[in-house]
């Protein structure tokens, strides 16, 4: 009766433990998918926000031009009125660099005291946690593969990459 005994204990044990390995790699995962958020969502450098804002009021320009007359139709001899125009868009494109300050004025002042970041930089941070990231998941196919070789199912996570869960034996660490 004492080997039974010891031998649930030792089951017990060895369950908790796998149990709690699990746990605690899952919570890594978490841990770096939640940096890797927070990295995606860090707004940029001021110098991309006004090259944005260029881009921007540039589209609308373009845009616009395209919708109203060339001046050939003002100089022409015979002279034909342009049917009603949006002011407004004949102002955005003429006004379309006043329009990229405004924008960048308003962006600097929301991001005052914040952290931005350059678009290299936010590319180098992603490609570090994706890596963390998928280390940490074939760590995690490591223990499952090996409490299932022990006898001990394991539901994997339906969020579970599946470089990690289509693993070769050999890519897992040991």
């Amino acid at each position: 009766m004492k080997i039974l005994k010891d031998l649930i204990a030792r089951t017990q044990s060895a369950s908790k433990e796998l149990r709690t390995g699990l746990s605690q790699a899952r919570e890594q995962i978490e841990a770096l998918k939640a940096q890797k958020a927070e990295t995606e969502a860090l707004p940029p450098t001021m110098e991309i926000v006004a090259r944005r804002a260029e881009e921007f009021a540039d589209r609308v320009a373009h845009s616009v031009r395209s919708q109203y007359p060339d001046p050939d139709r003002f100089i022409a001899g015979h002279y034909e009125p342009p049917q009603y125009y949006d002011l407004s868009e004949v102002m955005a494109y003429y006004l379309r660099h006043l329009l990229a300050d405004a924008i960048v004025t308003e962006c600097e002042e929301a991001l005052e005291g914040r952290e931005t970041i350059t678009e290299q930089e936010r590319a180098s941070r992603l490609a570090k946690l994706d890596a963390d990231i998928l280390a940490a998941e074939l760590a995690e196919e490591a223990v499952i593969r090996m409490a299932e070789a022990g006898g001990f199912p394991v539901e994997r996570r339906i969020d579970a990459d599946p470089r990690a869960v289509l693993a070769r034996d050999e890519d897992l660490p040991q």
